[in-house]
C-alpha cells in the first residue's frame, strides 16, 4: 500500500510540474507577440487623411513610414497618410529597436490609392471659399495662425476653369511680406504678389497677382474626421486664377 501511495504522489507531482511548465510556456508565447501591420491598404481622397495602424506596438521600438511617391501620398512619422493627387503609392513600414544595436525589421507595405475630387466636391469647396469671403467682418476674435504667411503650404488639388482636375506635380507655396512663390517638384518657380483685402474670424481674403494673372486667395480652417474617428483641423489656402484653382493645406501647428 505504501508503495502504491508513493507512486500516486509521484504521479501528482509530475502532473503539477507539467502544468506549471506549460503555463509558463504559454505566457512566454504571449509576451513574444511581434508587431504587425493592421492596415494593409488605404483608399483616400485628395486632401484627406487616413492613419496606418500597427498591432502589438512596443515602447522598445520606434516605427518609420516611407512613401514611394510623395507627389501622390505623403505620410507623417506617426503614420498619417495624406492624399496629394490622384494615383497610387506604397508606404513601407519599419520597426527599429531604440536601444543597443538599432535593428530594423520591415513590418510590411501598405498600398495607397488616392482618388481625385468629384465635380460636386470641387463645387462645394469653391462655394465654401466664396461663403468664407462673404462672411468677412462678421467675427470678433481671429485665429492667430489664419494668414497666408509662415505656413508650409502643400497642394492637394488643381482644377481648371471647367472644374476638371488637372494632373500636375505636387506644388508648395511660400508667402512673406507681400511676395508669393509657388514651386513644383522639379524646382520650377512662379512668383507673384498679394495684398490683404478682408479679415474675419473664419477667413482671410487677399488680392493676388501671379505671373501676370490676377485672382484671389482665401485662407480658412477646415475640419475633418480621421481614420480613428477623431476630429482634426488644418489650414486651407485656395488660389483662384482665371484658368485654374489651386488648393493647398498646412498643419495648424506648423
Amino acid at each position: 500500500m505504501q508503495i502504491a501511495s508513493r507512486k500516486v504522489i509521484a504521479g501528482l507531482m509530475v502532473s503539477a510540474l507539467c502544468i506549471t511548465t506549460l503555463s509558463s510556456a504559454g505566457s512566454g508565447v504571449e509576451a513574444k507577440a511581434k508587431a504587425s501591420l493592421k492596415t494593409k491598404k488605404i483608399s483616400v481622397k485628395v486632401g484627406k487623411k487616413k492613419s496606418i495602424l500597427i498591432k502589438n506596438k512596443t515602447k522598445k521600438h520606434s516605427y518609420s513610414f516611407t512613401s514611394s511617391n510623395k507627389q501622390v501620398a505623403k505620410v507623417t512619422s506617426k503614420g498619417k497618410v495624406t492624399g496629394i493627387k490622384a494615383g497610387k503609392a506604397t508606404i513601407t513600414v519599419k520597426e527599429v529597436l531604440k536601444k543597443g544595436k538599432k535593428k530594423k525589421r520591415t513590418l510590411g507595405k501598405v498600398k495607397v490609392t488616392v482618388t481625385g475630387m468629384k465635380k460636386k466636391n470641387v463645387a462645394a469647396l469653391m462655394a465654401a471659399a466664396l461663403t468664407a469671403s462673404m462672411l468677412a467682418g462678421c467675427g470678433s476674435k481671429t485665429d492667430d495662425g489664419l494668414h497666408i504667411e509662415n505656413h508650409d503650404w502643400t497642394s492637394t488639388q488643381v482644377i481648371d476653369s471647367a472644374g476638371q482636375p488637372l494632373d500636375l506635380p505636387a506644388l508648395t507655396c511660400a508667402a512673406q511680406n507681400g511676395a508669393l512663390t509657388i514651386t513644383d517638384a522639379d524646382g520650377n518657380e512662379q512668383s507673384g504678389t498679394y495684398s490683404l483685402v478682408q479679415r474675419d474670424t473664419n477667413s482671410v481674403l487677399y488680392d493676388l497677382s501671379l505671373d501676370g494673372e490676377s485672382g484671389t486667395a482665401v485662407v480658412s480652417t477646415t475640419e475633418y474626421v480621421d481614420a480613428d474617428g477623431k476630429k482634426e483641423s488644418e489650414y486651407t489656402l485656395i488660389l483662384s486664377l482665371p484658368e485654374r484653382t489651386v488648393y493647398f493645406r498646412a498643419d495648424l501647428n506648423d
